[in-house]
């Protein structure tokens, strides 16, 4: 093993770990000093470089961060039979507080990049461990249920009379690790923006890409992955298409890192901005994205001194209400459009529609430019299942597409929604207000500021 050296690599985590134990075995100095100091391969060096500040794992998706994490637990106890506390460095307690975010409030990851959609339940056996280590209540809950031999082993018992808190998931913004996760507590709602820096072979062709979770679901859908193997992962899972954000003259994104702009948190609102100059030549693209009390207001703009021909699909869980009627076309035979089914141009543009999410909750979405739009339905989870897309595009030098997305329940009747003017270059949604100006993003809601980043 020692032959092969992969550096900044989860490969390398399974390396270390197979040649900390061997080490630690024989008693050999050379084999442990290796596995834990050596500056380009060993285990405090990928601590240094692979551990992002949040906690996470660098390859920007859950599956990876669980995978390292198991071959780090190996080398880590190895180590601390043998009298070295490496869980005493604070990036080691990071690698387990890390994964309690990026959560939807179900306690299931979204499928972001090489990822599939999975429960922190399926790694109640590293709390184990960790509750040993560290004995944080905040892993206590993780631990259910316990039935592994982890328990068994490491399990440790809590305080008389404590009972585990819940989780906290909180609205954050993981800069290093391009994503920002906007919560609205009170419905249990998530939205998860993915801008996401270029981070290696696991991450996806979909910078500044959207994923929801509301009304009991994931409800704008990551496709997430299948095997390597699979012609489908490539021809469909890893493109742009099959993601919520813009596609430029229906060409898959270059490998490209997306730009942090702004990010703010008030009183159950909070917004977000990122941008994106290198994935598409001579094309500058920005998403801005407030969430406040049960509506989105989701901005994308594209400018190009050029002209070209901008998607933006909408991937979705649930009905979808009644478009219209239109007319079959083909978009293409490649970047993932090949793979579109039953799609419709339709006849007349629809500016809202609602989208029936099951057990009287719904999604009412406002489209607030002129578009094409196309209604068919794209791959998901199994492969073999479809859910709708409605795909908008815009052609020209610029497109701007602004979707207002609103939250319902069985009885709520949508609000008013009023696109921006000269006069009022502002979205009215009711009482609020959200204006997207260049240098900054504002919520006001009657005449109070409520919201500025």
């Amino acid at each position: 093993i020692l032959r092969y050296k992969a550096g900044k690599s989860n490969w390398q985590s399974w390396h270390n770990g197979a040649i900390a134990a061997t080490g630690f075995l024989l008693r050999d100095p050379a084999m442990v000093d290796f596995a834990i100091n050596d500056p380009k391969h060993g285990f405090l060096y990928q601590m240094n470089a692979s551990v992002l500040p949040s906690g996470m794992w660098y390859e920007g998706a859950p599956s990876y961060h669980w995978y390292a994490l198991k071959a780090h637990v190996y080398l880590l106890e190895a180590a601390e039979r043998s009298g070295v506390d490496l869980y005493a460095l604070p990036v080691v307690h990071a690698l387990f507080d890390g994964p309690t975010q990026p959560l939807f409030p179900d306690m299931t990851y979204p499928a972001i990049n090489d990822s599939s959609r999975s429960s922190i339940r399926g790694a109640s056996l590293y709390y184990e461990i960790a509750y040993r280590r560290y004995a944080d209540p905040n892993y206590l809950a993780l631990r259910e249920p316990r039935t592994s031999p982890y328990a068994l082993l490491w399990g440790k018992d809590a305080p008389e009379g404590s009972d585990a808190p819940k989780l906290e998931l909180t609205t954050s913004n993981d800069k290093e690790g391009g994503l920002a996760i906007l919560r609205d507590t009170a419905r249990d709602a998530a939205l998860f923006f993915n801008y996401n820096p270029e981070k290696g072979g696991h991450t996806h062709a979909a910078k500044l890409d959207l994923i929801l979770y509301a009304n009991g679901d994931e409800r704008i859908v990551d496709p997430g992955r299948l095997s390597y193997g699979n012609p489908l992962h490539g021809g469909w899972y890893t493109q742009t298409l099959a993601h919520n954000t813009v596609v430029v003259d229906q060409k898959t994104q270059a490998r490209a890192s997306g730009v942090y702009n702004t990010f703010a948190v008030g009183e159950n609102a909070s917004l977000v901005r990122a941008s994106l100059d290198s994935a598409y030549e001579s094309v500058s693209m920005t998403r801005s994205i407030v969430f406040h009390d049960g509506v989105i207001v989701d901005q994308f703009q594209c400018r190009s001194e050029g002209e070209h021909s901008y998607d933006l699909p909408l991937h979705v869980n649930g009905t979808v209400g009644d478009l219209g009627t239109g007319t079959p076309v083909s978009l293409g035979e490649d970047n993932g459009y090949q793979h579109l089914k039953d799609l419709l141009r339709l006849d007349v543009a629809p500016s809202e529609f609602p989208i029936d999410t099951g057990k009287g909750t719904s999604l009412h979405v406002t489209f607030l430019e002129t578009s094409e739009v196309f209604f068919g339905e794209g791959r998901a989870q199994p492969a073999t299942h479809y859910i709708p897309m409605v795909l908008r595009r815009q052609q020209g030098k610029d497109a701007t597409f602004t979707t207002v997305i609103q939250l319902l329940n069985d009885g709520d009747v949508p609000q008013k929604i009023t696109a921006p003017t000269e006069s009022n270059p502002g979205v009215s949604i009711g009482d609020r207000v959200v204006s997207f100006e260049a240098d900054r993003i504002v919520l006001q809601v009657g005449d109070t500021p409520l919201l500025e980043g």
